[in-house]
């Protein structure tokens, strides 16, 4: 999806995923469409943008079902065009991260949470880019990191919001991760959500194409939405 000079994308094996049904705000800051969700699936985001007139000093926070999976920031220099980044993990310690994949949401018919809280932002996937400015005063002592549960959230089977697939987190790994300045939000620029379901569901909804009858049976490939793949070529944030 694109807002002005701001792109955003989703993608599973570094390709693109189908956008479906894209709607767009009436204030050209908000966009949303739905995407095709596989289970198993490691995912990543993506994001770019072309640098206005006035240098801004842009962050990107990226949130997976309402859970905040960090942000970064780049400051862009006047020579530079173009600034793009990506996100596929979340960072668990100053040396570890859990990667971002596509699973089979849990479900329980334990009664006890029928009627416990769900997070309205389960099923979609949120990229947020934001005008900031660095405020390294306000740095505490000790730097935090998303250490609350990263389990599966276990949903009951009667639940509104059973959706078959949620973004889970993967096997931790080791690898050093950086902590920058604390920031204060100017503006927010331009929102993403991509709302995800199995390319099953999405068909059944009328949201997504059926396929036509000499390509049914490859599921599995629609899945995985157009074939354009984006290399690393962009300059990084």
């Amino acid at each position: 999806m694109r807002l002005g000079e701001f792109h955003a994308w989703v993608s599973t094996d570094g390709i693109e995923l189908a956008e479906f049904a894209v709607e767009y705000s009436a204030d050209g800051i908000h966009a949303s469409c739905w995407i095709p969700s596989e289970c198993g699936k490691k995912l990543s985001t993506h994001y770019e943008g072309t640098e206005p007139e006035q240098p801004l000093s842009l962050n990107v926070e990226v949130t997976v079902d309402g859970i905040a999976c960090g942000s970064h920031t780049l400051r862009c220099l006047p020579c530079l065009n173009v600034a793009s980044g990506s996100r596929d993990s979340v960072a668990t310690s100053a040396i570890t991260r859990r990667p971002l994949m596509f699973a089979r949401q849990v479900l329980t018919d334990d009664d006890d949470l029928l009627t416990a809280a769900i997070s309205p932002e389960l099923g979609t996937i949120r990229i947020e880019m934001r005008d900031v400015q660095s405020r390294p005063h306000w740095r505490t002592r000790d730097s935090t990191w998303n250490n609350f549960s990263l389990g599966p959230q276990v949903l009951h089977e009667r639940s509104k919001k059973a959706i078959e697939h949620s973004v889970q987190f993967g096997d931790e790994y080791l690898t050093a991760n950086h902590v920058g300045d604390p920031i204060e939000v100017i503006q927010v620029l331009a929102t993403f959500v991509f709302k995800y379901r199995p390319i099953e569901l999405l068909r059944a909804q009328g949201i997504a194409p059926r396929p036509q009858a000499r390509d049914r049976g490859r599921d599995s490939k629609d899945s995985r939405g157009s074939s354009r793949s984006h290399d690393g070529g962009r300059l990084g944030w």
